[in-house]
């Protein structure tokens, strides 16, 4: 059964924060922006904000949220797969012992 693969939560408060028009934006305004509740958008921004790729601005009690794409620690390195010279060896069975008396 295959699965429809859907953006996180996480990709979709980035994608909304990169926009150009959008330079503040509160977790209101962001949840409504990209169809994920409150506390979606809540633990999707803290989790950014872990890797410094937004920050907050705490005026009058209202958190304003804001990219700061250049200070983005997220990285994902994949190394290039190198084809083995032959092939692995199999596995052994681990036979049960039978006792004698």
């Amino acid at each position: 059964m295959r699965r429809n693969k859907q953006p996180t939560h996480t990709s979709k408060v980035m994608q909304y924060l990169t926009r150009p028009e959008v330079e503040f934006a509160t977790v209101n305004e962001i949840s409504a922006a990209v169809g994920s509740t409150t506390a979606q958008v809540n633990s999707a921004l803290h989790a950014l904000r872990h890797y410094l790729a937004v920050d907050v601005v705490v005026q009058q009690g209202v958190g304003w949220w804001f990219a700061c794409p250049g200070d983005d620690t997220r990285t994902k390195i994949v190394e290039e797969r190198t084809p083995e010279d032959g092939p692995r060896r199999r596995r052994k069975l681990l036979r049960s012992h039978t006792v004698r008396v």
